[in-house]
């Protein structure tokens, strides 16, 4: 196509035949699509057009202006391309907008209908059961079932909940007595498709007791208890609160449970411990006597000549998962925590981690209203300058969302080029609110990465529940908990988050202490042990602790 330019020069009109590059490439492009989709579903774009670099496919509302922003969009590069439509009901077009400039080349009509949901569940429950949930629904991309509190309002928080894959779905239901619903969310906007009611009863449990047991000498417990997920028997010293325990162990592993004494003399109270809240539903006395042999110790250490010595990240690769959402505008003193934040990762990949080692950053946060979590860094060889130039760029927004959960779910893809160890370090001064099931993503994750380990920052947490959370997290993630308060305890407790793990094992390869190289020496009763580092290429060796007497390891 064709048109007549005029040109004015110096007083002289100059008539040209020129082409008009709109037009040609308008009519070189064409897009179709299915002509209707449900809400919130994905669907196939064809499309032809002439290559141009950033090209688009994006759906905006029927008769919006040319060059409008698109409500959904992706980048042109091979036809067919799938895209989720939105999930208000209506008219809109598909588009095919040229990257330079945004000019639409070529459009179709999609027309949004409206999606249902059924969810079904038993009705009644035992406070922190698993149930099975059945559905139908969409199941659009991040839809989940959720349980939220009976007369909730709509998009409220949810208690428990799980992405839609297969139904019937398990989920958890809170452990605190009540009324609650079981409800159908979307994905994008967390809209109530359907919903069904849930009563949770009451549980109890049983300890049988007292018990009398040798110092540092393995014990049974009989207990009765709802044997929930996560739920623990712990020996506690006198008074001590529900999360500073000397012994535990998972009523899971069997009944009678098997414990090993404190290496203290003294009186204790064993705890039945829920799960989730760390409610206290059953307790018994335990008196721990004098073994014949009084305690030594091991110690563990790193030599100048192993790899990585001293140094943060030996032996394999580390990812950061930075928490960016809007409370991390809020500040401490002077700083924003964000700001606090950045200046600890620059000081951490500069002096704390060796340049070179394989390292990704996670970011969640950078979009309002958004549970979007994004690979800022993809696993490559530390560079600290350009890590610094990334972090520098961060801005929280206000109302963005904490999608935790989906952020681990996203490592193992992160870091399946690395080798070794895996150390994965989540700071976040906040709990999930994307509906997310931290606890399940990281079984999920150890289960399929063996040597992935997860340390948790808590970074301003006034929130003494959240920071059990967090603990009880890293422990299911084979790592540990670190608080920090201000600047100076987040540069510490990213430090120590650094750090190579160990753990100690007896005769029957079962784990009777544990900690951070360089922490100090641990306490064990007199005997045989094999120390291992948790770092993929750590290895192991074998120490004799005599009483009162200390065992070097040096790896």
């Amino acid at each position: 196509m064709h048109a007549i330019a005029r040109l004015q020069c110096f007083g002289i009109i100059v008539w040209t035949l020129g082409s008009v590059a709109h037009a040609s490439a308008e009519d070189a492009a064409s897009v179709n699509g299915p002509g209707s989709a449900v809400s919130g579903a994905t669907i196939v774009v064809t499309w032809t057009a002439p290559k141009g670099g950033y090209d688009k496919i994006g759906i905006v509302a029927a008769g919006a202006p040319d060059k409008q922003r698109p409500l959904k969009s992706q980048y042109a590069r091979k036809s067919p391309t799938r895209i989720n439509v939105p999930e208000p009901v209506g008219n809109y077009e598909i588009r095919y907008i040229q990257g330079k400039g945004d000019a639409t080349l070529a459009k179709t009509a999609l027309t949004v209908t409206p999606a249902s949901a059924t969810v079904q569940g038993p009705g009644t429950a035992v406070s922190g059961a698993t149930i099975a949930v059945s559905w139908t629904g969409p199941e659009n991309e991040f839809d989940k079932i959720v349980i939220v509190e009976a007369g909730a309002p709509e998009k409220a928080n949810a208690l428990e909940s799980e992405y839609v894959r297969k139904s019937p779905t398990q989920i958890k239901v809170p452990e605190p007595v009540g009324e609650y619903e079981i409800r159908y969310l979307t994905g994008e906007s967390g809209s109530t498709l359907a919903t069904t009611r849930i009563t949770v009863t009451p549980t109890s449990a049983s300890i049988e007791g007292p018990i009398t047991a040798e110092a540092g000498a393995p014990f049974k417990v009989i207990w009765t208890g709802p044997a929930n997920e996560l739920d623990r028997i712990a020996a506690f010293a006198k008074s001590a609160p529900d999360d500073r325990w000397a012994a535990s162990g998972y009523v899971k592993k069997g009944k009678p449970l098997e414990l090993r004494a404190p290496l203290t003399v003294g009186e204790y109270e064993l705890r039945y411990l829920t799960g989730d809240s760390h409610s206290v539903l059953a307790r018994a006395k335990l008196d721990v006597t004098p073994a014949k042999l009084e305690p030594g110790k091991i110690e563990v250490s790193l030599s100048e000549h192993s790899p990585g010595a001293g140094r943060a990240g030996s032996g394999g690769a580390i990812e950061i998962l930075l928490d960016a959402s809007g409370s991390m505008l809020k500040r401490i003193g002077s700083q924003r925590r964000i700001d606090i934040a950045v200046d600890t990762l620059k000081k951490l990949t500069t002096s704390v981690i060796p340049g070179g080692t394989p390292f990704a950053l996670r970011v969640f946060g950078q979009k309002a209203a958004s549970c979007e979590t994004e690979l800022t860094i993809p696993l490559r060889p530390l560079d600290a300058a350009a890590v610094g130039k990334q972090v520098a760029a961060l801005e929280p927004k206000l109302n963005a969302r904490t999608p935790i959960a989906a952020s681990i779910e996203a490592v193992a893809a992160d870091l399946r080029a690395a080798k070794g160890e895996r150390l994965v370090v989540l700071v976040t001064d906040g709990e999930e609110t994307c509906g997310g099931n931290p606890v399940a993503a990281i079984q999920k994750l150890r289960r399929a990465e063996a040597t992935v380990r997860i340390n948790i920052v808590g970074f301003a947490i006034d929130d003494a529940n959240l920071a059990k959370t967090f603990k009880l997290w890293s422990e299911q993630g084979g790592g540990a908990y670190f608080e920090a308060r201000d600047a100076a305890g987040l540069n510490q407790a990213l430090s120590q988050a650094m750090r190579p793990a160990f753990e100690v094992l007896d005769s029957r390869k079962q784990v009777v202490a544990g900690g951070f190289v360089g922490d100090g020496p641990v306490e064990v009763m007199p005997g045989t042990y094999t120390v291992k580092l948790k770092a993929g290429t750590g290895g192991s060796q074998s120490v004799t602790v005599r009483a009162k007497e200390t065992g070097a390891v040096r790896f």
